[in-house]
């Protein structure tokens, strides 16, 4: 099948491949011991390069990528749909205003970060300090708590911090509140 792959290739794209097209990718499609085995020869990464370009500067290489290019910037250019950059340019009002809003969630993202990190930091130490702790009771309850922050992912924490508590115990948190709770209480585990 590997070389027969090789063929193919020689054929489509007009050029002598040296070895097959698997074997610029270090494949061994069948064991070492077969003499027809699909492995690289030594200098065959010279010529795969060499085959590589002259793909590349044939007829087929150059329609793929004109394919390929048509088919992934085809929706780009068409009928009435135009680029909307005013949406962030600062010269036009809604421009401005989108980017005040950006500047806004960027400072929010990185004070939630920024507080996070110090809490995980010192709960983080903690845990291990009962890692390495001689009770037994402080090793388990390390292992349990990194085991299950550790196993469920943060979106799914933030949700259950941010509407699972005001249901369950009745504490209402702000979104920056529920964000440090969520984002420290996974950070810890992996501290």
């Amino acid at each position: 099948m590997c070389r027969s792959f090789g063929r193919r290739l020689e054929d489509l794209a007009g050029v002598r491949c040296p070895q097959t097209f698997i074997d610029c990718f270090n494949l061994t499609l069948t064991p070492p011991s077969d003499p027809v085995a699909c492995r690289l020869h030594s200098g065959g990464k010279r010529h795969c390069g060499v085959m590589m370009r002259q793909i590349a500067s044939s007829k087929l290489g150059a329609l793929s990528l004109s394919g390929f290019v048509a088919v992934g910037l085809g929706g780009c250019s068409s009928g009435s749909y135009t680029w909307g950059w005013h949406v962030v340019s600062p010269f036009d009002a809604r421009g401005r205003k989108n980017l005040s809003f950006l500047v806004d969630g960027f400072w929010a993202t990185l004070s939630i970060a920024g507080t996070s990190i110090a809490i995980s930091v010192v709960a983080g130490a903690v845990l291990a300090f009962m890692a390495i702790s001689k009770a037994k009771a402080l090793r388990w309850i390390n292992r349990i708590y990194v085991e299950v922050f550790r196993a469920i992912p943060l979106l799914v924490l933030l949700l259950w911090v941010y509407y699972g508590l005001p249901v369950v115990f009745g504490i209402k948190l702000g979104i920056f509140a529920a964000g440090v709770i969520a984002l420290s209480l996974s950070d810890a585990a992996f501290q």
